[in-house]
């Protein structure tokens, strides 16, 4: 299997603390992007369509509030 390598310096910033309150903005990096593929849905009419996958994920996104208080989603 061809995997990228890992990364060794991390894209944080070393003098934030980030348990502090804020936005923050999450990237979920799922396929290569050599290799497009429709893992959770499609988007059709401008809406996505989620596929099991993305039910599942979408289920356990939404829970993530229950687990964390201060977490908005």
């Amino acid at each position: 299997m061809n995997q990228e390598p890992r990364r060794k310096n991390s894209l944080r910033c070393k003098k934030y603390n980030y348990s502090f309150s804020g936005i923050y903005f999450i990237t979920l990096c799922v396929h290569p992007k050599d290799r497009p593929k429709n893992i959770f849905g499609i988007i059709r009419d401008g809406k996505m369509k989620l596929n099991k996958k993305g039910q599942i994920a979408e289920k356990y996104w939404n829970k993530i509030p229950s687990y964390y208080k201060d977490v908005q989603l």
